[in-house]
């Protein structure tokens, strides 16, 4: 698994009393080979678990990313409670 940090002075602008602020982000990309493995919960259905084998594991990512990576990330770099998951 690869895992791309990025520091951004963000344009997206929120207007505030008419002031305008740029947000300061850190932008994390995670290269994963499985999306239907990490993304997805465990199913009882027989034909999704014959038609995508590999689904189920989204608990373990989703450990990985809470337990693992943020508290890395927030020792390594100044943070706040704020969070912003796509994907």
């Amino acid at each position: 698994m690869k895992i791309l940090f990025i520091l951004l002075d963000w344009f997206s602008l929120i207007a505030s009393n008419g002031l305008i602020k740029f947000l300061l982000s850190i932008v994390v990309g995670i290269s994963t080979i499985d999306r239907r493995r990490d993304f997805i919960f465990p199913t009882t259905i027989q034909e999704d678990k014959q038609r995508f084998p590999t689904t189920g594991g989204s608990d373990k990512f989703i450990s990985f990313i809470q337990n693992e990576l943020q508290p890395f990330i927030d020792a390594k770099f100044k943070t706040t409670k704020d969070r912003t998951t796509i994907g």
